[in-house]
């Protein structure tokens, strides 16, 4: 059944063409405002959290603290911020990890976990995506 969270942006916003990553800086804010739903906090800084965070070559813990520490800090100067404290990422690099982040569940290692999560939450099985999975149980 679809629970919208109020100020948690759908994965495919995106800062500079990442997607997610506008969506980790809510999660930091939102837990820290104690507005986040207790059953998102076990998956913080883990599943897309992380692979974002690998990629800019960033702690999630600084880069949620530094979320929480600006919060008027635009989606972009966050991801500045990022990557000057781990890696810049180029336009390719972006490509790719968005295209994985949006993709992911669909035709991939994957895809069995991710059907028995939509299964099991009682979505509907044209469902093909976590991101699509995400923005249905949101209420999107």
């Amino acid at each position: 059944m679809p629970c919208p969270v109020p100020g948690l942006r759908s994965p495919r916003v995106a800062a500079r063409g990442l997607v997610h990553f506008p969506r980790l800086l809510d999660k930091a804010r939102l837990r820290a405002a104690g507005r986040l739903p207790d059953d998102y906090v076990p998956a913080l800084g883990r599943g897309f959290d992380r692979r974002v965070c690998e990629a800019l070559r960033v702690p999630y813990e600084l880069l949620a603290a530094e979320a929480v520490a600006r919060p008027d800090a635009t989606d972009e100067a966050m991801l500045a911020w990022a990557e000057s404290r781990g890696r810049a990422l180029e336009a390719g690099d972006i490509e790719v990890l968005s295209g994985f982040l949006a993709k992911r569940g669909w035709n991939d290692d994957a895809s069995a976990q991710f059907a028995a999560r939509r299964d099991a939450a009682g979505a509907p099985p044209g469902l093909a995506t976590y991101f699509e999975l995400i923005d249905w149980d949101e209420g999107r």
